[in-house]
This record gives structure tokens, C-alpha cells and sequence, in this order.
């Protein structure tokens, strides 16, 4: 196996951290439910459960751009394309602090994505 280039491996920590702090906010939306109202419950539950799921496929993704798997670049884009209207959102609805440096993040994935280096390691 050859290494990675620099490029796919900031792609990896991007899809990487990103998938982290999903999946933790699926945790503490579970543990939010739990804790709260009852009739909230079961939609906070949902959406932790699709949260948590969603942020370890997005670290699964991660670890294949890391081992160069030619599949693991599309749903990579897939997500960073999927931030970027959450950021912009986050930005209107004067949450900057959050919806920045999502963006910024966002963009700085794509773009280690679409490098030709990352290009041609995942060829």
C-alpha cells in the first residue's frame, strides 16, 4: 500500500473530526432526551440515533480516504457539500460562531478533495 498524500490525509481529518463531533452531538442529544420531557423523547431519540450513525459512517469514510479506497471520495464530497448549507444557515440565523467555522472547514475539505494530488492517489 502506498502513502497517502498530504492532501488526502487533511481530507481524512476533516471527514474524520467532523464525523466525531456528529456523533457526539448524537450522544448528547440522547442523553438531552433522556433527561427531558417525555413527549420529546422519542423525535430527540431519532435524531440521535441517525446523528451517531451518521458521524461513525463519516469516520468510517475517513479511515478508507486514509487507505486510499477510490470510493471513499464521493461520499467525503457528499458531506462537505451537506455542511455547507447547515454553515450558511447557521450564519443567518446569527449563530456565526458555529456557522464560520463550518464553512470554513467545509470549503478547506473540498477543496483537499478536489487537489489533483488527492486525485491521483485515489485513481
Amino acid at each position: 500500500m502506498s502513502r497517502a498524500p498530504l492532501t488526502v490525509l487533511g481530507a481524512a481529518l476533516v471527514e474524520m473530526t467532523e464525523g466525531g463531533v456528529v456523533a457526539c452531538l448524537g450522544v448528547f442529544v440522547a442523553v438531552s432526551a433522556l433527561l427531558g420531557a417525555p413527549d420529546e423523547a422519542t423525535r430527540a431519540l431519532a435524531l440521535a440515533g441517525i446523528a451517531a450513525v451518521g458521524g461513525v459512517v463519516m469516520v468510517l469514510v475517513g479511515v478508507a480516504l486514509l487507505r486510499l479506497r477510490r470510493w471513499s471520495r464521493a461520499p467525503a464530497v457528499v458531506t462537505q457539500m451537506l455542511a455547507l448549507p447547515v454553515g450558511v444557515s447557521m450564519v443567518q440565523s446569527a449563530q456565526a460562531a458555529i456557522g464560520i467555522p463550518l464553512l470554513v472547514v467545509a470549503v478547506g475539505g473540498l477543496v483537499l478533495l478536489f487537489v489533483p494530488a488527492t486525485g491521483r492517489a485515489l485513481l
